[in-house]
């Protein structure tokens, strides 16, 4: 029971802390549809966040007493606080950035938010396991921080009505200008520290924990090929033949977003249920 909490939690933690991510950076590179609400999906994602971040804690202290009764219990939750008290702070100091953008139009927190996300997931987990952590923190907030940005996409960039479609077509082609420089960044900042977590490449076949990242690896590549057909093809074809075009895309937005939903899957079983080291 504890353990797909656990799990249920931790994946909704993921989902929400990348959607906050790319929802925010969407805004300070416009495309997103800047013309909706000022708030759009921030205020609901942020408020998922702060809930799965409490949640987190809870559980991590239930499974530490032993009991789900124990989630509340002072005597344990001191050894949980420990490890996860500067992300903790990182996570709210992000929060309180988003909430300055919703009440005073303080754009800088769309820069803020996304940073101090991104740099909570290096300062607790796996990572902070292995020899000077320290070293490792920014290629794991870059990795995160793209990670989020690349995730949103078929969110942000999905045909809607009420978008005209040369502003659909200036919005794609800003996603993709800037992500054929970030994706291949995401790919190396993730093999390197796949490359610090595993003892040797053969632990990627050989343990649960590799097993899993190798097919988060696997699925990424796939994201990366859906990726290069909205590039090099649907914008051509949403130049030349739009209705045509439109179909493709929502149907590689679609691909794309499945995809994403099974890599957060892959992660978190990865990090609830083995982790580096477990063989099997």
């Amino acid at each position: 029971m504890l353990t797909v909490l656990a799990i249920l939690i931790k994946y909704t933690l993921y989902a929400s802390a990348l959607f906050l991510i790319g929802l925010s950076l969407h805004r300070v590179f416009l495309i997103e549809n800047v013309s909706k609400k000022k708030t759009g999906l921030l205020a609901p994602v942020g408020g998922i966040f702060l809930g799965a971040v409490v949640l987190k804690l809870l559980i991590a202290n239930a499974q530490l007493a032993g009991s789900l009764s124990g989630a509340f219990s002072g005597d344990t939750f001191k050894w949980v606080w420990r490890p996860h008290a500067i992300q903790t702070y990182l996570f709210v100091g992000a929060l309180g950035a988003v909430a300055a953008y919703r009440v005073f139009n303080w754009r800088a927190g769309l820069v803020i938010a996304p940073a101090g996300i991104a740099l909570g997931f290096g300062m607790a987990g796996h990572i902070q396991g292995i020899e000077a952590p320290a070293i490792w923190v920014p290629f794991v907030a870059i990795h995160v921080l793209i990670a989020g940005f690349w995730l949103v996409a078929p969110l942000t960039l999905y045909p809607a009505a009420a978008v005209p479609i040369s502003e659909l077509q200036q919005r794609t082609a800003r996603f993709s200008s800037l992500a054929i420089k970030a994706v291949p960044l995401l790919f190396v900042t993730g093999v390197l520290v796949l490359w610090q977590l595993l003892e040797g490449l053969g632990q990627m076949v050989s343990t649960p924990y590799g097993r899993l990242l190798t097919f988060k690896l696997v699925a990424a590549v796939v994201l990366l090929g859906l990726g290069a057909i909205n590039k090099f093809w649907v914008s051509e074809q949403l130049a030349q033949k739009p209705t045509s075009g439109l179909i493709t895309l929502k149907r590689t937005l679609v691909g794309e977003a499945i995809l994403f939903a099974s890599v957060l899957l892959i992660l978190t079983l990865a990090t609830t249920i083995t982790g580096p080291g477990h063989t099997g």
